[in-house]
């Protein structure tokens, strides 16, 4: 059963309220929608200064920010100016916050003027601020003014019960949300960004979710109790059954009343990984020592770390220094053990570290490796019509393997041997369907031959990263229509464009289901509307095939006729024969409408589409299947 998120009926903060970004490009005052904010020498020696990198304010300069419409919350972004001390900053009237180093100031209040001045020893600089204006109002009060028009999102303050009832509605306004912090969802990281839930009463249920909001430094971040605005585009998620109104990412927050007061956190020492699973402890680090093993992604650091109570997934590994993306720099391979300080986070329901910390690595002896023959006798081979540069690729699976070969650049098949050197790494690997991971080709070569006849047999031996030596065959025979099947489906449509180094493309898509779920997807390229004719050349091989729900099968397209013509107003129609790599003939008859925003895509051909759109196709085995949220769809 899906989940209903109760909503609240009862407004407990009424009023307007408008946020205000402010991008500084001078030293002069600056007005924008009745707020001006002007910077003065005040009891200093020196006037403000405009500099390259922004504005520079000195000891005892003054920043004043008035409006005709009360001022409720004013956010700085403080930087600090070379060498010089982080200065201090105090506020005329209401309550400010000022930082101990470079991050958020913030104001709260209701006044139409506030003067801030520095203290008298150092320097603060300032590119980007923001001032709410109108009041917020309180429990069952109303509040000030309306807020002007002009320049940015401008629009009444909705409670987060208002929220989620718009989100789940499927509106995607851009708002400004009131209410209470309830739970943290996502604490602080070096991705510099926070997840909370809201309500509109402190201590009530879990109402909105503020979706990975923009907050620079950890001190910043709010807790448990706080009163916070958060402005971002409204959207909602489903995970498990479970929809969940919230922000899309990047948005923005303020706190108006702090939360409670939270101990730092610290990290627990040494624990074996059964006990960090156990613990289930979100906010305090651990030390995890174990084997690494199935290294997926060597760019982030993704692997599996193992001791003698269990296994957990690292999920990015960073450097001492906190940064992403330098996993080949720390030296760590298959095989060796691991010190790492890590964090607790959960993945569809299970545990796993979020950007664990690298601390030490010992040199392992290397994975003791085993012989294992891989014979796959219906492969795949094919010469992506549409790719810039052009390659080709063999591949298949069976039971318990699939293989990819390619030999990168090469624009046509051509017979020889290849080394690892010689092959397309992002396309060459080993895919264990028991393990559920990726095996890497380390070393070893591929003979390929062409028969006269046309079948191509791929064979040869590599070592992969687990260890293990892999003996592969792979035979591929061009397909031919043993079978023919009729498939009457409904689908949907959408044209979008992209720019590649300043060259437009433009791509439709079109995903469709029978009623027993067979499905089509096509991605026809260089295609400017939806009416005309096309064949396999036109069509992104690797997004373009068949779910066949009678046999519980999924095949590439070989070759296709496709012809799309109008039918009426806003309708359209598909007919097509597309020979598949699974000797099956499919005569498609499909009937066509353009995907719209106020399309709900529940149906296996919105879903589908709306994948594609959001880019969470994935391939699994041996053709497209659909991952949206976690979920698997055919």
């Amino acid at each position: 059963m899906k989940k209903i998120f109760s909503l609240f009926a009862a407004v407990l903060f009424a009023g307007s309220m408008m946020a205000i970004d402010f991008t500084l490009t001078s030293a002069s005052s600056v007005t924008k929608d009745g707020v001006t904010v002007t910077f003065a020498k005040g009891d200093g020696n020196n006037d403000p200064a405009w500099y390259d990198n922004g504005l520079r304010l000195y000891a005892s300069n003054t920043v004043t920010v008035a409006s005709a419409t009360p001022i409720t919350a004013i956010t700085f972004n403080w930087e600090k100016q070379g060498q010089k001390a982080f200065n201090t900053a105090t506020a005329s009237t209401g309550s400010y916050t000022h930082p101990t180093e470079p991050g958020q100031g913030t104001w709260t209040g209701s006044a139409t003027s506030v003067t801030f001045t520095l203290g008298a020893t150092g320097q603060l600089q300032l590119n980007t601020f923001s001032v709410i204006v109108g009041e917020g109002g309180g429990e069952g009060g109303q509040g000030g003014g309306e807020g002007g028009q002009g320049g940015q999102v401008a629009a009444d303050t909705l409670t987060c019960a208002q929220a989620a009832e718009q989100a789940l509605a499927g509106k995607t306004d851009e708002v400004i949300i009131k209410g209470y912090v309830t739970e943290m969802v996502e604490e602080w990281s070096t991705y510099k960004n926070v997840s909370f839930w809201m309500a509109d009463a402190k201590g009530g249920d879990n109402t909105f979710e503020a979706f990975r909001v923009k907050c620079e430094t950890a001190a910043e971040a709010p807790t448990v109790g706080a009163l916070v605005w958060v402005k971002g585009k409204l959207t909602k998620y489903t995970k498990n059954d479970v929809t969940i109104p919230e922000t899309s990412a990047g948005g923005s927050f303020g706190i108006l009343v702090k939360g409670e007061e939270v101990a730092p956190a610290q990290n627990l020492g040494a624990k074996t990984i059964a006990e960090f699973l156990q613990l289930k402890n979100k906010r305090d680090t651990c030390i995890l020592t174990g084997v690494v093993s199935n290294i997926v992604s060597t760019e982030y650091g993704n692997f599996d770390l193992t001791d003698e109570s269990g296994t957990v997934y690292v999920y990015g590994l960073l450097t001492a220094a906190g940064e992403s993306k330098q996993f080949e720099s720390l030296d760590v391979e298959e095989g060796d053990t691991l010190t790492l300080k890590a964090l607790y986070n959960e993945y569809n329901g299970a545990g796993q570290v979020k950007n664990g910390i690298f601390v030490s690595v010992k040199k392992g002896e290397g994975v003791e490796g085993e012989t294992i023959s891989i014979e796959i006798t219906d492969g795949v081979i094919y010469t992506d019509a549409v790719a810039t540069d052009g390659w080709w690729q063999i591949s298949g699976e069976n039971d318990d393997y699939y293989v990819s070969l390619s030999n990168g650049n090469e624009i046509t098949q051509a017979a020889g041997t290849y080394t690892v050197d010689d092959l397309d790494a992002e396309y060459s690997f080993i895919y264990d369907y028991a393990a559920d991971a990726y095996v890497e080709l380390a070393s070893g070569s591929v003979k390929l031959v062409i028969a006269e006849n046309g079948v191509v047999t791929a064979e040869g031996q590599f070592v992969g990263s687990d260890g293990n030596t892999y003996d592969l065959k792979i035979v591929y025979t061009e397909p031919e229509a043993k079978n023919t099947k009729t498939l009457v489906m409904t689908g949907l449509f959408d044209i979008e464009e992209s720019e590649i180094e300043g060259v437009t493309y433009s791509t439709l898509t079109i995903a469709g289901s029978t009623e027993d779920e067979s499905t089509l997807q096509l991605m026809i390229a260089d295609a400017t509307e939806a009416v005309g004719e096309y064949t396999e050349e036109d069509l992104y091989f690797n997004y373009s095939g068949i779910y066949d729900a009678e046999t519980d099968e999924e095949a590439y397209i070989y070759k296709a006729t496709i012809k799309v013509e109008a039918a009426g107003e806003g309708l359209y129609t598909l007919t097509a024969d597309l020979l598949c790599y699974n000797n099956v003939l499919y005569k498609v008859t499909m009937a066509l409408e353009e995907y719209t925003d106020g399309i709900e895509s529940t149906t296996v051909a919105g879903k589908a589409l709306k994948a594609i759109q959001n880019g969470t196709v994935v391939i699994e085995k041996s053709n497209v299947l659909y991952n949206i949220n976690g979920q698997t769809i055919r």
